[in-house]
């Protein structure tokens, strides 16, 4: 049985389309919150860190994107894409993450509990073969 295969363009146009739809639903989410009232904040949030997959491999950069999205009262839904490109790997994750806020509106500072089970795409790059 042939083993299914994501390019690496179907990763990226998927990363668009999820960052696109984000945006939109932060947006809308940001209209219905203030409407309501309700304390949780949507927001966008980007960054960069550094990633050592395998303790024989070297560290390398990664960069990462996400738009949280109110779902009801304090719950919240996070979509998260991040890449890495290293020596010869590449690395795609794409990680949809649940949030609920552990306090309510009004608090100088929110803690919350956050769990999320996604998608990661590891490519040799210096693999030249075809089947």
């Amino acid at each position: 049985m042939a083993q299914p295969t994501i390019s690496l363009k179907s990763c990226a146009v998927a990363a668009r389309v999820l960052v696109l739809v984000g945006v939109f639903l932060a947006v809308a989410s940001g209209v219905s919150v203030e409407a309501q009232g309700v304390g949780c904040q949507p927001s966008i949030r980007a960054s960069v860190g550094g990633l050592q997959p395998y303790l024989d491999e070297p560290w390398q950069a990664i960069a990462s994107g996400a738009v949280r999205v109110c779902v009801a009262g304090r719950l919240s839904v996070e979509p998260e894409v991040a890449r890495s490109s290293g020596s010869h790997y590449e690395r795609w994750y794409v990680v949809p993450n649940v949030i609920v806020d552990l306090r309510g509106p009004g608090h100088g500072v929110t803690p919350y509990a956050i769990g999320g089970v996604g998608f990661a795409r590891e490519r040799d790059t210096y693999v030249t073969w075809r089947r």
